[in-house]
Parts: C-alpha cells; sequence; structure tokens
C-alpha cells in the first residue's frame, strides 16, 4: 500500500514536471545543467548527494562492521574509477553538446538505444534501490 502510493506520487510529480516544461518552453539544458551557470563545486556536490541512499547509510556501514575496510576499499576504488571516466566523458560531452548518457545514445546511434537505457535505468532504479530503501525502513520500525 505504501509503496504503491509512493509510486503514484512519484509519477505523479514526473507528469506535472513534464506538462510545466510543456507549458513554459523551457530549454532541456536549462533542468540538466542549470543553464550552464553552476560551478564545479555545485556540480560535484549534487552528484555526490544523488549517489547517497540508505544503501550507504545502513548497508555498507554493517558490511563495514563485519569485514573491516574490504568494502571501504572498493568504495574508494569506485570513486578513482569516477574521476577517471569524468575525465575520459567530459571532454566528448562538452564538445557534443550534450547532458546524458541517454542524449549521447540518441546521438550516435537512435532513439531506441536512448529509451531502452532510460527504461533499465528507472526499473532498476524502482526494483533495486526503492525496494532496498523500503526494506531498510521497515527493518528499523521493527
Amino acid at each position: 500500500m505504501i509503496a504503491g502510493t509512493y509510486l503514484i506520487g512519484i509519477v505523479a510529480i514526473g507528469l506535472i514536471a513534464a506538462w510545466r516544461h510543456k507549458v513554459q518552453r523551457g530549454a532541456a539544458d536549462e533542468y540538466f545543467l542549470a543553464g550552464k551557470s553552476l560551478g564545479w563545486g555545485s556540480i560535484g556536490l549534487a552528484l555526490f548527494a544523488t549517489n547517497i541512499s540508505t544503501l550507504h547509510l545502513v548497508s555498507l556501514a554493517q558490511n563495514g562492521f563485519d569485514t573491516g575496510l574490504l568494502n571501504g576499499n572498493f568504495e574508494w576504488m569506485a570513486a578513482f574509477t569516477l574521476v577517471l571516466m569524468g575525465l575520459c566523458f567530459a571532454p566528448l560531452y562538452i564538445r557534443s553538446d550534450i547532458a546524458t548518457l541517454p542524449e549521447f545514445l540518441e546521438k550516435r546511434y537512435n532513439r531506441t538505444c536512448r529509451d531502452c537505457l532510460s527504461l533499465v535505468s528507472i526499473l532498476t532504479a524502482v526494483v533495486i534501490h526503492i525496494a532496498f530503501e523500503l526494506l531498510t525502513g521497515g527493518n528499523l520500525q521493527a
């Protein structure tokens, strides 16, 4: 019941935002990149904030307690990999004047590739992350 209400609420917010975007005729890069007016610090903090979830706060903390630095080393390597990928892909994205990976796939291949990646991303976010977060919240209540 709660999960269904949550999903309906998220879809409603998305549809309202899309409707407002159509009414105001704003550009997509204003939504994704804030009109390219933000500094690197704001962008970096936003990326960090979107990556943190209850997976990090609860599950990885428990794993760190159980296994020591093993999971911490994994996270440090992930940070190094993200920086390396950013150094490789940021110039490509800037030269191509694109903001998202689905947009890149549409330019490089076709609209179907873009839609497939978007669908898979949404499904994995709902099934993996949101389900885990709801489970974690339920376990904390018990």
